[in-house]
């Protein structure tokens, strides 16, 4: 199985109306010009919000589910969830699981992740990284701080310090930084 489950909509019986859909569902306010828009707040647990390229959300996002981000948020992220991540986030994120690909964060955010971070091959993320484990095939601008593994590919460049209680790192990983093993 991987980092998203198979149901990508919350199941709704056939007999349910859209009023009792919109209850239980809280949709963003229009607000007026200038005003900041107000964050997205979703009830339904199993299920997965997505921004599609091309799309910029301005404000942050929370979410009970899974989401992927293909376009770009100006605000900060909240997921119970996982987060597949090939565009940008421009503020903190927190989630469960998250793999970053094909993009490059600079804008100097940070995750905290309870369970996995990947950074790819084709990834750079600038900003510190709390986390259980983390994986690192990409480029890495700041701390991470790790209860349990990170490990650094061939490929892997870390400028920044590293907290972890396991570091498994082959030939080739760059790193910059100090080393803490507890």
């Amino acid at each position: 199985m991987g980092l998203f489950s198979n149901s990508l909509k919350p199941e709704v019986p056939e007999e349910t109306t859209a009023a009792e859909v919109t209850e239980e569902t809280v949709l963003p306010e229009v607000t007026a010009e200038g005003e900041a828009p107000k964050e997205v707040v979703s009830t339904y647990v199993d299920e997965m919000g997505i921004v599609a390229p091309q799309t910029t959300i301005h404000g942050g996002i929370i979410t009970r589910g899974h989401l992927a981000v293909a376009g770009t948020v100006d605000g900060s992220v909240k997921a119970e969830g996982n987060i597949m991540l090939s565009g940008v986030i421009k503020g903190a994120i927190n989630c469960n699981n998250i793999i970053i690909e094909n993009t490059k964060i600079d804008c100097n955010t940070s995750i905290t992740a309870k369970g996995s971070v990947s950074i790819r091959e084709d990834a750079s993320f600038s900003g510190d990284i709390t986390c259980k484990h983390i994986s690192i095939n990409g480029t890495v601008l700041g701390n991470i701080k790790a209860t349990g593994n990170v490990g650094l590919t061939k490929t892997a460049i870390v400028k920044g310090n590293i907290d972890a209680a396991v570091l498994a790192v082959e030939p080739g990983a760059k790193i910059s930084g100090n080393v803490q093993i507890k």
